[in-house]
């Protein structure tokens, strides 16, 4: 008999006894000759300053006198409940102590008894105190908790932002027989830190609810900032395995370890967050063991799967070998296929019927590629092609072959490899293969589907990754797609760490109509500006080149987390920027806390750098995630849409930091001449003129265009009112607008024509009269007197300037300026128009008040303008300035000094 039907049928008979323990009644409870001895349920003894209270009474009526019990009176006290019978919880049927302080100690020790709970999440913790449950009493019996039929998870955890509650569990069975919602396991971890020793955690039901969707029901999920410890622990799931019943899901920040533990379910682990840690234990499962795009550390584990695949993990699954007992075992004599890491010096060999033991790498291949190198990649034309990845075998020599052409590289001294091809011209229809050579058992990565074209990298924040189908026009571009087949995005998965990941997280694919809506594959996560400039591409450049996007944008970054770690250190670790020293330290905390406990810190007590949000001021993060696995791959241009994160701290400074990630960017995407396209901040509010001024600057570069947003705020439809006004929906304008730069600034297009908003070229003072002269013709975008401008002397006093357009200058005064220093242009003072002409003065920060159904905004006269996302009304959010030339772009916002250009 197998050892998996053995294990089976051990979970088949502790399960049998554990539920007769759960449904039977207790024999003090039954008729006898004497009548029984009434045992309350619990006893509850509390230590506070020295004084030690108890009483006896039922379960329910503890808790709720916990409950009820304000904050500073449990304050350090150790709380412990004893449980002296078994019995049935009633009332809600679980715990919410709300007024918890978090100095309390609470212990509830089964003593070998058996609860049993018919509704609600038996135990509820939502408060950041430390709870311990012991199951054994002292002779060593554990005893049980069941979930029956409960309507939501049998132990659920979940505090505000940062909160460290800590939960220790042991010695416990732990029974679910329901799992009787689509989206809650059996436990819910949702923050704190959870320790699990002695645990067995078993499902039992027969079916799932009609809610419910097979693969999607889990024993555990840890999700935000949950992290999770397993020690000698099992999780079993010995209902009708096509319920597809899951380990252990992961999300956000959370991360898990498992020591000496045993899984048997459909499948072991989903996890798309953190570095999780599986050592010394058995899984054991139907499908695949790992799935996700996290990272897992396996070291002297057996793991065995009836897939014909470990994983569909496009994370990193690195094997240590420890003591060298790990083991792998695919179905019916699979070969094992996977990508992963093991530790320098071995590999798993082949002993038969589909089992591998990790042994010396002698003979065996240990290439591994990162993610961009996968079926559908696109590589750019006319310019070196580098295909590079990593061996463990320094030294070794590989074989790379694209289109028919080969060429080889040799494994340096850190364990990576490059080969690269020679500029090539357009083509489709490629195959890309990969071998180490010189091995006994040799094995050929294939790649298909192969495109060389032209490769845009679209990077920055949240309207750099603002999707295509919350476009106003969206459906225009939705219903087209499928036209231009050429066009295919790279999108890696928004997330950061400390840490360069090697391998890179994300895939390649082919856009389609149905690709760009919200329900497809990756949730229509296509970039709407990228997707105007490549199907604009598409079009003038012809269907016969592949246009291929790479998106690594993440929502609410700021630029530090974009530029690599050591670069920023060595370039502005001297220096007093605002914020630099700060996120120099964070990193380096955050490193040291994790090699020393093995997860990231979750609070200001763990670590005094922590913040919530690392990805806004944290030098490296986003870097080490979305650019560094690709480092090498070419590209020709890059689209930078940010400034949300920095628009505060980074006014006057912005530019140099933005230099800095230009020069990043250029070695990342191995070329020197690479053109940047900087959008700058679109019209939301009415004082972020200085950082939009600072932007307009990084044009006076020569390989940086900056394009213009000032006519597309909010429009305050669906879109734009579920997101805030930050967030506008108008983006066609803004990608057609970038569309004409990179046309014509990379590809020579419109060579003789005006496609691009104007650009000063000097600024001049004579007496009280400023002379600005622009680089094109010049006209009105709206109305027939110029607006926008404004004066001031040296002391930056400004004041609103009336002038006149004659060719490409503008001359312009302002009463009281007698000797002007310098002039801006809109700067800030935003304007609603409807579409029946009535222009609104509009200030977000005193009379907008946005929701997820309507807006409000007060007219001069005080009359009250509602949107609801449904009206139609609003033609446009601008700035303040109707200054354009023959190509209808509206001017940049803009400070500069006399003598400008001179």
């Amino acid at each position: 008999m197998s050892i998996k039907r053995i294990s089976f049928l051990i979970c088949i008979i502790l399960v049998i006894g554990v539920l007769n323990a759960c449904f039977a009644m207790n024999d003090s409870d039954k008729d006898t000759d004497t009548p029984p001895v009434h045992v309350e349920e619990a006893t509850v003894t509390v230590e506070k300053d020295g004084v030690v209270t108890s009483k006896n009474g039922s379960f329910d009526a503890i808790l709720t006198e916990l409950d009820n019990a304000e904050t500073s009176e449990n304050e350090n006290a150790i709380i412990t409940i004893n449980i002296n019978k078994d019995f049935q919880v009633g009332g809600k049927g679980y715990w919410e102590l709300k007024n918890m302080s978090p100095t309390v100690t609470l212990n509830v020790d089964l003593n070998g008894h058996t609860v049993t709970a018919n509704s609600g999440n038996v135990i509820q913790v939502r408060t950041p105190y430390t709870l311990n449950i012991d199951g054994a009493d002292d002779s060593g019996n554990i005893g049980t908790w069941c979930a029956v039929g409960g309507s939501a998870s049998m132990f659920y955890m979940q505090m505000s932002a940062g909160a460290d509650a800590r939960a220790n569990v042991e010695n416990i069975n732990i029974v679910c027989t329901n799992l009787s919602k689509a989206d809650q396991p059996a436990l819910h971890l949702a923050s704190g830190i959870t320790t699990m020793k002695n645990v067995n955690l078993t499902y039992t039901g027969t079916d799932l609810p009609v809610s419910a969707t097979i693969g999607d029901k889990y024993l555990i999920a840890v999700k935000q900032s949950a992290n999770l410890v397993l020690e000698n622990c099992t999780l079993a799931d010995i209902s009708n395995r096509n319920l597809s019943i899951h380990g252990v899901l992961t999300e956000n920040q959370a991360t898990f370890r498992m020591n000496n533990s045993v899984v048997s379910t459909y499948s072991g682990f989903n996890c798309n967050a953190g570095r999780n840690f599986v050592t010394n234990s058995k899984i054991s499962v139907t499908s695949d063991v790992f799935r996700g795009r996290a990272e897992f550390a396996v070291a002297d584990s057996e793991l065995i799967t009836q897939s014909s695949s470990l994983s569909s993990n496009s994370g990193r699954i690195t094997f240590n070998y420890g003591e060298g007992k790990a083991s792998v075992t695919i179905a019916n004599g699979g070969v094992l296929r996977d990508r992963f890491v093991v530790e320098s010096g071995y590999a798993f060999i082949s002993v038969g019927n589909g089992k591998y033991v990790l042994g010396s790498d002698t003979g065996v291949s240990t290439v591994a590629m990162t993610s961009i190198f996968s079926d559908g990649m696109v590589f750019q034309r006319d310019m070196p092609i580098n295909v590079f990845g990593t061996c463990r075998k320094v030294g070794a020599e590989i074989k790379v072959t694209l289109g028919g052409e080969a060429a080889t590289a040799i494994v340096d001294s850190t364990g990576n490899f490059k080969a690269t091809f020679g500029a090539r011209s357009a083509a489709k229809g490629l195959t890309l293969t990969v071998e180490q050579l010189g091995v006994e058992i040799p094995t050929v990565l294939t790649y298909t589907d192969i495109a060389i074209g032209e490769v845009v990298v679209i990077s920055g924040q949240s309207n750099a990754a603002y999707e295509v189908y919350k476009m106003e026009d969206s459906e225009k571009y939705i219903s087209k797609a499928d036209k231009h087949s050429s066009i295919r995005v790279f999108r890696s998965t928004t997330k950061y760490e400390f840490y360069e990941l090697e391998e890179g997280i994300g895939s390649w694919h082919t856009v389609t109509s149905e690709l760009l809506q919200k329900s497809s594959l990756i949730s229509g996560d296509v970039s709407a500006i990228g997707y105007v400039l490549a199907t604009r591409m598409a079009d003038m450049l012809g269907d016969e080149i592949t246009i291929a996007l790479i998106d690594a944008s993440y929502a609410g970054s700021g630029i530090y987390p974009w530029i690599e770690f050591d670069y920023f250190t060595e370039a502005f670790g001297t220096t007093s920027y605002s914020g630099v020293q700060s996120g120099i330290n964070r990193y380096n905390d955050y490193v040291s806390f994790y090699l020393e406990n093995g997860r990231y810190p979750i609070s200001e007590n763990e670590v005094s750098s922590y913040v919530e949000k690392p990805y806004t001021t944290t030098p490296g993060v986003c870097y080490n995630t979305m650019i560094a696995p690709i480092e090498g791959y070419t590209a020709r241009c890059v689209v930078w849409y940010q400034g949300e994160a920095n628009v505060s701290s980074h006014k006057d400074t912005y530019g140099i930091f933005f230099d800095a990630l230009k020069e990043n960017y250029k070695k990342a995407f191995s070329n020197n001449d690479l053109k940047f396209f900087a959008v700058q901040l679109a019209p939301y509010t009415t004082n972020h003129g200085d950082f939009r001024a600072t932007q307009y600057l990084l044009g006076e570069a020569d390989d940086t265009f900056v394009i213009s947003t000032s006519r597309e705020g909010p429009v305050f439809n669906d879109s734009d009112l579920a997101q805030g006004p930050i967030h506008p929906s108008r983006k066609s304008p803004v990608g057609n607008r970038l569309a004409d730069s990179v046309l014509k600034n990379v590809y020579g297009f419109y060579a003789d024509e005006v496609v691009e908003a104007p650009r000063v070229r000097s600024v001049t003072a004579n007496g009280n009269k400023l002379t600005i002269t622009f680089d094109t013709e010049l006209a009105l975008a709206y109305g027939s007197v110029l607006e926008g401008f404004e004066i001031s002397g040296a002391d930056k006093k400004f004041k609103a300037a009336v002038g006149e357009i004659s060719g490409n200058t503008v001359t312009i005064t302002a009463d009281g300026i007698d000797s002007p220093e310098y002039v801006r242009y809109a700067y800030g003072y935003m304007q609603l128009v409807l579409n029946d002409g009535t222009v609104l003065p509009y200030n977000p920060s005193l009379s907008n008040s946005i929701g997820t159904d309507k807006s409000v905004i007060i007219g001069p006269d005080g009359t009250e303008y509602v949107f609801d996302g449904d009206s139609g009304l609003v033609i446009e959010t601008r700035y303040v300035g109707n200054l354009t030339n023959g190509s209808e772009h509206p001017m940049p916002t803009f400070m500069l000094a006399v003598g400008y250009g001179e």
